[in-house]
Order: C-alpha cells, then structure tokens, then sequence
C-alpha cells in the first residue's frame, strides 16, 4: 500500500547561507569550501573539485555532513544530491536547499530518486516560478505531495535504479570501446 505525505512533513527544508555581497575568495588551506548551484550537474551530481573557499566564523548551521541531502532549487533542472565524504568544511549557499528527514518512513535514497526521476521533474517545473530563471520556492517543496511505499519497496525500487545506471555505464563504455575499434581498424586499413 502506498500513502502519500507533503514533503514538508517528511524533512525539514533550510535554505544555504546568503552572501550579501560578492564571495570574497581564499585559497587558504584553513578556508571553508563554498557548495553553490553551479557544482550540481544535471544528473545531481555534485562536482567537489570546482567548489571555491572562503574564510567565514560562525556558520556551524550551513555546515554539511556526508550524507546531507542538497536540493538545488534554482535553474533549468531541480535535483536532489546526496552530499559525498569530504574532509574539507563545507557550507551550503542560498539557492541551495538542505533536506533533513524527520520521518523514518522515508528513506532518503529513496526521496532522492523520486525527487530526480522524470516525471517528478515534470511536475516541479510546472510548479516553478520566474521566466527567464526557474525557481521552486521552499513553500511549493514544502506542499509536494510524495508517494511513500513500503520501505522493503523503496529498497527495491532503489536497487533497480543503481542497477539501472551501472547498465547505461557499462553500456556507455561498451560503445567507447567499439567506437575505438573501429577507428584503429580504420586506421590500420588506411596505412595498408
């Protein structure tokens, strides 16, 4: 049986830290990593290695743990990205949103699937905001209805997707390498 719970009643939504002026940047070992919209890809990936540093005190609210899960809330796609291991302090900036579950009868691979699939990307562009630059504001989040099936389901459900994508990667290298050799065959053939 599947029960359906707004997303505001599953995780408390805190929206990243708000610079006011620009990023004063540090390239100081001590400085603090800066996440921001732009190190989000479009398939929720987070791209560790472009974030900029900063020095700031007193950020410990905005400060992200392995495992948070980011909502990128701003831009042509909404995704929600699970904060990999990483020994650098980090803080989150505004539009970036943080998700903490505060109902164990979601799992947050799970939220994170649902949030990232098609069809739900469909749904949050419809509810975003702004013309020339999408937003999803914290309320519309808050409202979103989501599906929640049994968490043996939800653990299926997210097996099957990781499976799913570890096929297109072996896919995608499969079509690499024969794209490979076809070139070196070519290429032998044109030195005969």
């Amino acid at each position: 049986m599947i029960t359906h719970k707004p997303l505001g009643s599953l995780v408390k939504i805190q929206m990243g830290y708000s610079y006011r002026n620009s990023i004063p940047e540090c390239l100081d070992e001590s400085a603090m990593h800066l996440l921001q919209v732009k190190d989000i890809d479009e398939q929720g990936v987070i791209d560790l290695k472009k974030m900029n540093k900063t020095i700031h005190k007193d950020l410990k609210d905005f400060f992200l743990k392995e495992g948070d899960l980011i909502f990128r809330s701003r831009g042509p796609f909404f995704m929600l990205s699970e904060f990999p291991q990483y020994q650098a302090k980090t803080i989150f900036l505004a539009p970036l949103f943080r998700f903490t579950l505060i109902d164990d009868c979601i799992s947050p691979a799970y939220l994170q699937w649902y949030i990232n699939r098609a069809a739900s990307q469909v749904i949050l562009n419809r509810l975003s905001e702004g013309s020339m630059v999408k937003m999803i504001t914290k309320s519309t989040l808050e409202d979103l209805m989501i599906p929640i099936p049994s968490r043996s389901v939800q653990d299926n459900i997210v097996h099957l997707h990781k499976l799913a994508l570890r096929e297109k990667q072996l896919a995608d290298s499969v079509f690499e390498l024969r794209k490979r050799l076809i070139e070196s065959i070519f290429s032998d053939l044109n030195q005969s």
